[in-house]
């Protein structure tokens, strides 16, 4: 989280463009998005952790020369190398999550889990705001940010232990999966092609809207209002304090009205807060807007990955997990270069005025897909 807090904010300093970070987070996002599909018939063929291991170690190594390279070239290609280690622990989540639950306690469990991710993240901007005051005074800003970046770097390093833990629980029969299946058993057999055919708009639409300005909104904060990297790590943290409340909630909303309608409406709620932000006069009345913005996005995402792996079998969860995050990346990837050019040539508001109708479309999408059926019940 506190990486890429500082990422963008990095690049500023090198004198970068909008235009040009949203390439580098395109790369990335491609990069995520070229492992989304092998992810799957990896898990498939070597487990649940092993693979993500090997991911770990992959990404600490490439965001680390990410913070020391100041060369657009091979800053696109560590970032595409980054992206596809960051892609694998993404595909493995859901199926992991889903395979320690039961149908009772899954949703909680995913709103959980987002839930302890954003408060992690909220203590990554305490950190952030208090380091670069203290090396404000000794460093340039640009040493500032490379040293926090550097750390950041290290400290994934200790997700790699805790991931030692969790294989030893596996293999000790916690929870049951694909460990050592022939080449046949681990190629995709049958799926429910139909359910992936009437997921792909809305998931389309969806990745396209929370896609485009969230990795902008450190360099929006700076451009638009002058905000220091100290500021703009309070208001992460804030956000990820407001987005952890948030996420929490998302049970009882699923359980009151459903869960496609649940994620709809927080859906449509997440896109008219970012319509308002376009309006906001002041930076306390943007980062207000904001907050909203982010706390009903975020709702939506572990409804959205519990619905998916309750509508699949035990054995299709790992391709449909690295089928669902493959669309995520190759929208996203075009969503993030679009949206960087089209701030460097048009501005914010008219970024916002467009993500304002493809967010409102996503949740059409998703109820005209699955709003009408008559159980909306998970799966045995």
């Amino acid at each position: 989280m506190a990486y890429f807090l500082v990422y963008n904010l990095y690049l500023l300093d090198l004198d970068w463009r909008e235009d040009r970070i949203g390439q580098i987070a395109a790369a990335m996002t491609l990069g995520s998005l070229a492992f989304a599909l092998p992810s799957g018939l990896v898990l498939n063929r070597f487990g649940l952790v092993q693979p993500l291991r090997l991911a770990v170690l992959a990404t600490v190594a490439t965001l680390l020369l990410r913070a020391w390279l100041e060369t657009p070239f091979p800053l696109m290609v560590l970032a595409f190398l980054s992206g596809a280690g960051i892609s694998a622990w993404m595909v493995t989540a859901p199926p992991l999550i889903a395979a320690l639950t039961d149908n009772e306690f899954r949703p909680r469990a995913f709103s959980l889990t987002y839930g302890i991710s954003i408060g992690t993240g909220a203590l990554a901007g305490v950190l952030v705001s208090l380091g670069s005051r203290a090396l404000q005074s000794t460093l340039s800003p640009l040493a500032t940010k490379r040293l926090v970046l550097t750390i950041a770097c290290t400290l994934v390093l200790g997700s790699f232990a805790l991931l030692g833990k969790l294989r030893a629980a596996l293999q000790e029969g916690a929870i049951s999966f694909p460990v050592a299946l022939s080449l046949p058993s681990f190629l995709p057999q049958k799926l429910n092609w139909s359910f992936l055919a009437r997921l792909f708009p809305p998931l389309a639409l969806w990745s396209l809207f929370v896609g485009s300005f969230p990795p902008f909104f450190n360099v929006f904060f700076q451009r638009q209002f002058s905000q220091t990297l100290e500021s703009i790590g309070i208001l992460f943290s804030m956000s990820q304090i407001v987005q952890a409340s948030a996420v929490l909630l998302m049970p009882w909303v699923v359980k009151s009205a459903g869960k496609v309608l649940g994620i709809a409406l927080m859906q449509i709620c997440s896109a008219l807060c970012l319509g308002l932000l376009s309006g906001a006069s002041g930076v306390w009345s943007a980062a207000s807007v904001y907050l909203l913005y982010l706390s009903f996005q975020v709702m939506c995402e572990p409804a959205l990955e519990n619905f998916i792996m309750d509508s699949c079998r035990t054995e299709e969860r790992n391709m449909f997990s690295s089928v669902r995050y493959a669309l995520l990346f190759f929208v996203q990837a075009v969503a993030v270069w679009l949206a960087g050019t089209t701030i460097a040539w048009f501005g914010y508001g008219f970024l916002f005025s467009l993500l304002v109708g493809v967010g409102v479309l996503a949740p059409l999408a998703l109820w005209l897909s699955f709003g009408r059926r008559k159980n909306d019940r998970p799966r045995a």
